[in-house]
């Protein structure tokens, strides 16, 4: 029996620098790993931890300590993040977003729209996903169902009769109120929607062409979800924001996704950095690409030494051009457009809205603009027509 999309407590098997490997009935591949973003403190081997298994964007079987928003068997409205020919993926809470079939649709999804679903586990593919259709799972006649008794309800839709719910995860259920009332459900109803959408949210177009080597870099730390959770710590209004420290969260720490030829900014080639490991490993420069630091533009962070880029990034501030960094850190990308709080500015606006919160030494104190999730879109095959997006939501902790 697949564990795919189920809650269970877990025994710590091995402490590794990448994460917790835990144990399942059959020791299936040595473990499922739990990635290090996700390790409480104190955790070691021998312990028991409570975490949910799902499947990540390379079909690995993975542990989080992320609550997603809807499990197997359950109903919810979430949000579409991206949509392809074949199908829409929604946002659901964890790294990898959850797919919907296009035939699994009522009607062609679009991107930002808000659907109601139902999730199950595909058996061919031992992959949780989610239809549109959800009559299929719901019955018309509520048994086991008492007067008096409470009950759990989702809103579907307005009827010529009243309200549509579901009831208990089960039954249909129909709430005959007058016109006025359903009003004002609806409308709590798109409160509440206005509420699960990220604080700020920045499309940025990445420069794949120019900068090949820096997309690449940010694409795997963001598919991986290392950037899950990161905050900007360092915050100058008028000048930049900054970003990207998955290890220490205050601007010391973080490496490159993959291995690039360079340890600690030199070239090398023993991709374990004389034992250093993948901690060592950084980004080689790009800045000589005729890209600049103009406001919007997404660069890479790093020494004062060339080729010592890792994970940290900063986007530059509205009427701020620090032309003096051109040519030194490598732009790699572009705000395009963005929303604050649901409405509709751009990418630049975002990125200055971040910039005006109070700060402390250059660190955010009150609202702590922390990264969701990023979601990405396109080959990024470094052809002139190639399509290469970044999609950043933020909200203030």
């Amino acid at each position: 029996m697949s564990i795919v999309g189920k809650k269970i407590n877990l025994e710590v098997l091995r402490n590794t620098e990448i994460g917790l490997f835990l144990d399942t009935e059959n020791r299936e591949h040595d473990g499922i790993l739990l990635p290090k973003r996700y390790v409480p403190k104190g955790v070691d081997v021998g312990d028991f931890i409570d975490v949910f298994i799902y499947r990540d964007s390379e079909d690995r079987i993975i542990a989080t300590r992320l609550e997603p928003y809807i499990r197997i068997g359950e109903f919810a409205y979430l949000t579409v993040n991206k949509v392809e020919s074949y199908g829409a993926f929604m946002d659901w809470g964890l790294p990898k977003d959850l797919f919907v079939p296009v035939s699994q649709q009522r009607s062609l999804m679009v991107n930002g729209g808000y659907y109601l679903v139902y999730a199950y586990l595909d058996k061919q593919t031992d992959r949780i996903a989610a239809t549109a259709k959800v009559h299929r799972y719901l019955q018309n006649e509520a048994k086991d169902l008492e007067v008096g008794q409470e009950v759990e309800l989702l809103i579907c839709d307005e009827t010529d009769l009243g309200v549509r719910v579901i009831v208990n995860n089960t039954f249909w259920g129909l709430i005959l109120i007058p016109i006025l009332i359903i009003g004002l459900i609806l409308a709590a109803k798109a409160i509440l929607d206005t509420q699960n959408q990220s604080d700020i949210f920045i499309e940025v177009d990445l420069n794949d062409q120019l900068s090949s080597t820096h997309v690449q870099n940010f694409r795997l730390h963001a598919e991986s979800g290392a950037y899950d959770g990161v905050k900007f710590h360092r915050i100058i209004d008028e000048f930049m924001i900054q970003g990207g420290d998955f290890e220490n969260q205050d601007g010391t720490g973080g490496y490159a996704s993959a291995w690039y030829g360079y340890c600690n900014g030199q070239a090398s080639g023993d991709s374990t950095c004389s034992g250093q490991g993948e901690k060592a490993w950084t980004v080689p420069d790009e800045a000589n690409n005729g890209l600049t630091h103009k406001p919007g533009a997404l660069a890479m962070a790093k020494t004062s030494q060339p080729n010592t880029g890792g994970s940290q990034f900063y986007f530059v501030d509205k009427d701020s051009t620090p032309s003096h960094l051109d040519g030194v850190h490598t732009v790699f990308g572009q705000a395009v457009s963005g929303k604050i709080d649901g409405t509709i500015v751009s990418g630049i606006d975002a990125i200055d809205r971040i910039s005006t919160v109070t700060t402390a030494s250059d660190s955010p104190v009150d609202e702590i603009p922390t990264i969701k999730k990023i979601d990405l879109e396109g080959d990024c095959d470094s052809t002139p027509d190639s399509v290469c997006k970044a999609f950043i939501y933020i909200d203030f902790l």
